[in-house]
């Protein structure tokens, strides 16, 4: 098993998972998963394109792709708050991320992939060039009860050596908004 891991620029943008390409849930809310705005799959593709081009250009990279003997496998999305519309709505529904921290909206493994710990992979190599880069921190949103969520399971992060800052309840899941000092 050969595993690369590279940042998500306008060159490596296209081997970007498709169930991700496309998906907006974190830049544009208002665009994802409503079919009343007429949105297409290309336009959304475009919408996340540009959103990758223009953070780049003002904070530096804020997203990896994690290659599994050649094959697109994994990916990872980064940047301060400011940047993904969501985290207002986490803000208001949950908690707030910590001002000195970048938050990691999303991190996830293909099926087929996963039970590898390509997932762990990932993060080390976010967090190893966050450190780099001198940023303070690094928090996410984890489902505490199931996998399914945009970032990935609580356990993963407890692995990893995060410790949960806030819990709490959004409807009817529970939620830790889980933090990692990096320096």
């Amino acid at each position: 098993m050969k595993i690369e891991i590279r940042d998500i620029n306008e060159l490596t943008f296209g081997d970007l998972l498709s169930e991700c390409k496309g998906c907006l849930y974190w830049e544009a809310p208002e665009e994802f998963g409503n079919v009343s705005t007429g949105i297409t799959n290309t336009e959304a593709t475009e919408i996340k394109r540009n959103w990758f081009i223009t953070t780049n250009e003002t904070m530096g990279s804020s997203g990896k792709i994690l290659y599994d003997d050649g094959e697109a496998a994994g990916y990872a999305q980064y940047a301060f708050p400011r940047f993904l519309e969501c985290a207002a709505e986490y803000a208001e529904g949950l908690f707030p991320v910590s001002p000195d921290a970048v938050l990691l909206s999303c991190l996830y493994i293909r099926a087929g992939h996963q039970n590898k710990g390509l997932g762990t992979k990932l993060l080390q190599a976010v967090l190893e060039e966050l450190r780099e880069r001198g940023y303070k921190a690094l928090e996410t949103y984890a489902r505490d009860e199931s996998a399914s969520n945009s970032s990935g399971p609580t356990a993963l992060y407890l692995e990893n050596g995060f410790r949960a800052i806030k819990t709490g309840r959004w409807g009817n899941r529970s939620y830790s908004l889980m933090r990692y000092e990096l320096s």
